[in-house]
């Protein structure tokens, strides 16, 4: 996916659902509640992207939380 796709994709309400490259569709609701979850516990999430060959998003959370 494009960078710019990418940097909004944990925003309510920004366009976040597309097909993906094995044409699978989603609500786009995952990645927003993962990031809820994420945050609540004082981490991060993020991702990483090659347009036509799929996005890996990687998040922390720190120990003993």
């Amino acid at each position: 996916m494009e960078n710019e796709f990418l940097k909004n994709i944990f925003i309510i309400g920004a366009e976040s659902s597309r097909r993906g490259t094995n044409n699978e569709t989603g609500a786009g609701l995952g990645l927003i509640l993962s990031k809820e979850f994420v945050e609540r516990h004082r981490g991060e999430i993020w991702g990483t992207s090659e347009i036509n060959k799929g996005t890996t998003f990687i998040f922390t959370i720190p120990v003993g939380h």
